[in-house]
């Protein structure tokens, strides 16, 4: 049995954006009202006393008492107190369409039947787009209180009608996608918090499901509890969901919220740790290990601390905490960054947050856009996804909502982007063709700019195009994408086997060190992400091992490509040749540039790790000119490393300058 104190704090704050702190009233169906006749009245009343002891308890089994009252419904359609009911039923397990029908009918034939059904009116037809009738009702609602119970509740009622609003204006520019519910992994109960792993081969969710009719649910929220699955992905389809072992799921509520660069640590949410907390997963021989704590400074003893984001390098983290020491609204984004192996003292981002909460957060592979969802900004409701992109001062953009159809009435939530931006995925309990509550959708995105001319682009539409709905769909391309991705195997050259190598990434035109990461240790597998715009250094070392370096310029009108790249690095031993690619001199000048020294760094590193090592550095230049002024100027070139390495403390005795 589960243990009750691990409550998922995450899903019951998510639940509340459709009751927000109402509690409908449970009237009575009186028997002498609802009977019309006497053939088929005995099971019909059947349905509805089994619908309200359903009803009464609330979360998960509002499915069974729907299923009870439609029975009933089906005897007498005419019932105000039935409709009410049902009503109440369908809008709590997202059938919006059909809620909206039977409350507001409830308002126009018994508009007092229960002070709350012009909430709940109001609400169904909020979360089925007829904002301006929802105002109506909200406004209506309003009207039946004293001044003085106004004041209590005006401020939430009022956020309703600026949501309706909100929305008024989003539809009218929608976003050019399709959306598909991924019916191979979405149930009845909750499927929420899609994980793309880096590699983009799987896809961690997790669900409330009952996994046998022994389970008990959550006496909080009367949901069942959750744990962690996870998905095969080949580009298009989600197949194959299986929940992950006991090493993963244990007797508390599990939630993966992200992968490391290399996807062998799964970062996990778990609240019954400290108000809840987020832990920590290590693959190793292709087994997750028991979950244990991060040595990161994000959790608290007093607070809650849910969904985390990586940069692509692991070296910035952005996580949401409802800390209340420093915090604008309720769950704020915080950031933190690694020096070395210390992470800062996380920062509130301000200028991100809101009065409401914030949830959600993934970092983008270009590491300046944040995607995140919020309840406050220009949200139609509840949460909706925006993004913001810092600049190279640490500056954020204004939040942008990511608009209509990806963004719901609802709450929208736990974004998540493949690396060319052309899949999404995400979590929504506002999408009209939802199986009941939360479910997970995935998004191909179009863009406005030219006819769409790539091959594989118009066979993903003709994919999608009987499964999904359209919006705002026009033939178009996507836009220009700033990323690269550098990927492959690191090798033995000797033996072709796998290697674990340490991989540092600098930028040369300023001569720093911009990111580390280690191949996978039994695959060799690794990737990069390079924004476009630079030019870059790379270098690959693992002892034993001469290092490897490669160049590489990425010009600022570059458009997403990935490379596919097997390393393969070479052991030390005598006679070896090793290539410098990152070292740099003006023309027909053999003084070096400072781009070089980075490179020159790791052939000392080399060197003085391997003190009975002596080199030969050899210096070429083009063919062009004159073979004599060639030669002299590779030597003196050759002379140039040479004395640099000398300045940095390598015996003169053991390098030899060849031109």
């Amino acid at each position: 049995m589960k243990n009750i104190k691990s409550l998922l704090f995450v899903l019951i704050i998510i639940f509340t954006s459709i009751e927000q702190n109402f509690s409908q009233q449970n009237i009575k169906i009186k028997k002498s009202e609802f009977k019309i006749k006497e053939t088929g009245f005995k099971e019909a009343w059947k349905s509805v006393k089994k619908g309200n002891n359903f009803y009464e308890l609330k979360g998960v089994y509002y499915l069974n008492a729907c299923d009870e009252y439609k029975k009933a419904y089906q005897y007498n359609n005419n019932n105000p107190a039935l409709k009410y009911k049902l009503g109440i039923c369908l809008l709590m397990t997202g059938k919006y369409e059909e809620a909206e029908k039977l409350l507001t009918s409830v308002t126009s034939i018994k508009p007092f039947i229960a002070k709350d059904v012009l909430f709940y009116a109001a609400r169904a037809c909020h979360m089925n787009y007829n904002f301006e009738k929802a105002i109506e009702l909200y406004m209506a609602y309003k009207n039946t209180f004293t001044n003085k119970e106004l004041k209590k509740q005006s401020v939430k009622i009022d956020k309703f009608i600026v949501e309706c609003n909100n929305g008024i204006e989003l539809l009218k520019n929608p976003a050019e996608v399709y959306i598909e519910n991924i019916s191979s992994i979405n149930t009845e109960y909750p499927e929420y918090y899609p994980v793309l792993t880096r590699n983009e081969k799987n896809l961690y969710f997790s669900s409330r499901r009952p996994k046998s009719k022994k389970d008990k649910v959550n006496i909080y929220d009367r949901k069942y509890y959750e744990d962690v699955f996870v998905a095969d992905f080949d580009g298009k389809e989600i197949k194959n969901p299986k929940i992950l072992d006991q090493s993963i799921n244990t007797q508390s509520n599990e939630v993966a919220v992200a992968t490391s660069f290399d996807d062998n640590i799964l970062y996990i949410y778990k609240g019954n740790k400290n108000n809840g907390d987020i832990l920590q997963s290590v693959k190793k021989k292709n087994q997750w290990q028991k979950v244990k704590s991060i040595d990161m400074p994000v959790n608290t003893k007093k607070f809650q601390e849910t969904s985390l984001t990586f940069s692509s390098d692991d070296k910035m983290a952005f996580f949401v905490s409802d800390n209340d020491d420093d915090n604008v609204g309720g769950k704020d984004i915080y950031m933190t960054v690694k020096s070395g192996k210390k992470w800062s003292n996380p920062q509130n981002i301000v200028s991100l947050n809101s009065t409401g909460d914030e949830e959600g957060v993934f970092f983008y592979y270009d590491n300046k856009t944040l995607y995140f969802s919020s309840k406050g900004h220009n949200s139609m409701g509840g949460y909706d996804i925006f993004k913001a992109e810092m600049n190279e001062k640490g500056e954020w953009s204004k939040p942008v909502n990511l608009g209509y159809p990806i963004n719901t009435p609802g709450d929208d939530i736990f974004f998540t982007y493949s690396k060319d931006k052309r899949t999404a995925f995400y979590s929504s309990n506002g999408q009209k063709d939802g199986k009941g509550d939360f479910d997970i959708y995935k998004i191909l995105f179009l863009g406005p700019e030219k006819p769409m001319n790539t091959e594989n682009i118009i066979d993903s539409i003709a994919y999608y195009k009987n499964k999904i709905k359209i919006s705002f769909i026009e033939t178009t391309e996507l836009s220009t994408k700033n990323v690269t991705i550098l990927k492959g195997i690191i090798k033995d050259q000797s033996t072709k086997q796998p290697v674990k190598a340490n991989i540092e990434i600098i930028d040369n035109e300023k001569n720093e060190l911009i990111s580390e990461l280690t191949s996978d240790s039994i695959s060799g597998q690794y990737f990069i992400t390079l924004s476009a715009g630079k030019k870059y250094g790379i270098s690959v070392n693992s002892k034993g091992y001469l290092f490897y370096s490669e160049y590489i310029d990425i010009p600022i009108t570059a458009k997403y490509e990935e490379i596919e790249k097997d390393i393969e690095i070479i052991p030390i031993s005598l006679g070896v040749k090793l290539v410098l690619k990152n070292i740099f001199f003006a023309t027909n000048k053999s003084e070096l540039q400072p781009q070089s020294y980075v490179e020159l760094g790791f052939v000392v590193k080399l060197l003085k790790e391997n003190p009975t090592i002596k080199i030969e550095i050899s210096g070429h230049t083009d063919n062009v000119g004159r073979i004599d002024k060639n030669m002299k100027l590779s030597q003196e070139r050759a002379k140039s490393v040479v004395n640099y390495l000398i300045g940095n403390g390598i015996e003169p005795s053991r390098l030899t300058a060849k031109g």
